[in-house]
C-alpha cells in the first residue's frame, strides 16, 4: 500500500521549511571571531579542556532560546563555574560582539546556529571530556591562516599603550594581572 502525503486541513502539501546552513560564507567571519575567542582562553588557561568548551557553548545557547538575546555578560549562576570557564564564555561573547562591529550584527536564531556549528566541531575532533583535541585542531588550523595567540608581557602591552584597568593595575594578585594581559 502507498503511503500518502500529509496535507494541511486546507488541501495544501506539508510546507517544508528550508535548513540555513551557518557554515556558509555569511556566517564564516563570525565562527572565525569565536574560535580565536576559544583559542584565546586556552593560551590563557591551558588546563581547559573540549568539555568545558562544550559545556559553555551549551549553556550559552540554552540562555539565548531561553531570553531571545545575547547575554549582556558573563553569568556565575546556576553551579559552580571556574573562573577557565567564566573567562571562555566572556572571550566567546567577545568573539561575537567584535564579528558583529567587522561584519554587521545577526539575530539570536543565528548566534545559536553558529554556537551549534562550533559545538558541532567541538563533538567532531574531541575524543573524551578531558581531552583537547579540538582545542589543538583550532590551533593548528587558525595558525595556518597566520593566527598568532599568545600572552603579551608587561611591557609590551605598555608598549602597545594599552591601558590597564584600575582595579588590575593596583590589584596584589600578579596572577589575575598576567591573565588580564594576557587577553589583549
Amino acid at each position: 500500500m502507498a503511503k500518502r502525503k500529509r496535507s494541511n486541513r486546507d488541501g495544501s502539501g506539508a510546507k517544508l521549511h528550508p535548513i540555513k546552513d551557518y557554515r556558509s560564507e555569511q556566517y564564516t567571519p563570525y565562527i572565525f571571531e569565536v574560535e580565536t575567542g576559544i583559542l584565546e582562553t586556552w593560551t590563557i588557561e591551558p588546563d581547559l579542556r573540549d568539555g568545558d568548551v562544550r559545556d559553555t557553548l551549551r549553556q550559552l545557547m540554552q540562555s539565548m532560546k531561553r531570553s531571545g538575546e545575547l547575554p549582556p555578560e558573563v553569568t556565575t549562576e546556576g553551579g559552580k563555574r571556574t573562573e577557565a570557564i567564566n573567562l571562555l564564555e566572556w572571550r566567546i561573547l567577545e568573539g561575537l560582539r567584535f564579528g558583529f562591529e567587522k561584519h554587521g550584527p545577526l539575530n539570536v536564531e543565528a548566534i545559536i546556529g553558529i554556537l551549534s556549528v562550533i559545538n558541532h566541531s567541538v563533538g567532531t575532533w574531541n575524543r573524551g571530556m578531558r581531552g583537547q583535541e579540538y582545542l589543538t585542531y583550532i590551533r593548528d588550523f587558525l595558525g595556518g591562516m597566520g593566527v598568532e595567540v599568545r600572552e603579551i608581557t608587561e611591557e609590551e602591552a605598555e608598549s602597545l599603550l594599552i591601558e590597564i584597568p584600575d582595579e588590575i593595575e593596583t590589584e596584589a594578585d600578579p596572577p589575575r594581572r598576567k591573565k588580564f594581559l594576557g587577553l589583549i
